[in-house]
């Protein structure tokens, strides 16, 4: 891949180098392999859909994935270098892994198969905004003497509750080997899987 932006569509044929910043889209019954400079891999499955740049400055890959399904073979990264997807419900950080992200209506679906993935909590943004509003003026009035220890604290609860706000949704998850996590509105807990199963990126017309 090299750095210069597209201007138009094109199709893309066996060989071809892809540009930083170009949509790349795969039809109904088209398969693509990406390989990227440093030896890293993403396999696209049908009608999918995915946005590759690079912050040169700050030695990071970011692949913003908007639709489909990928599959993706990250080479080891030197300490200083950084490799980022983005989706629309959530971000994430790999190092050295092979997973995969499913995009559902609804639903994404995040595998590893090798190394971690960690997912980086992405509360809703109104929610956040508004509990961290509500919160610094109500710290404001406990330290100008307004409110005592048991208000503040009855109160922070209140704040959490009408908000809807859990704290734990705060915290990144990190993903290993053999497990899958579900994003709806929120990041469900690793689960296992057998490491065989949906291994749909093998399929021979990826490697033909």
């Amino acid at each position: 891949m090299d750095t210069e932006l597209a201007a138009e569509k094109r199709l893309v044929q066996t060989g071809d180098n892809l540009k930083f910043g170009e949509e790349i889209t795969t039809g109904d019954n088209s398969r693509l392999n990406i390989e990227l400079y440093d030896g890293s891999e993403i396999r696209m499955g049908p009608n999918s859909k995915v946005v590759i740049s690079e912050d040169m400055c700050d030695q990071r890959t970011m692949v913003d994935q908007v639709s489909g399904k990928l599959w993706y073979k990250v080479k080891k990264l030197l300490s200083e270098q950084k490799y980022e997807v983005k989706t629309e419900k959530c971000p994430g950080g790999v190092r050295g892994t092979e997973f995969s992200i499913k995009l559902n209506n609804d639903e994404e679906i995040i595998r590893v198969f090798e190394g971690s993935f960690e997912v980086y909590a992405l509360p809703n943004k109104s929610k956040k905004e508004n509990f961290a509003k509500d919160m610094e003026q109500l710290t404001n009035d406990y330290k100008s003497g307004k409110i005592s220890t048991e208000e503040f604290a009855k109160r922070s609860q209140e704040i959490m509750k009408n908000n809807d706000f859990n704290v734990e949704d705060m915290k990144n998850i990190m993903v290993t080997a053999g497990y899958m996590v579900r994003i709806t509105d929120k990041i469900s807990q690793p689960a296992s899987f057998e490491v065989n199963e949906n291994r749909w990126f093998d399929d021979a017309n990826f490697i033909k």
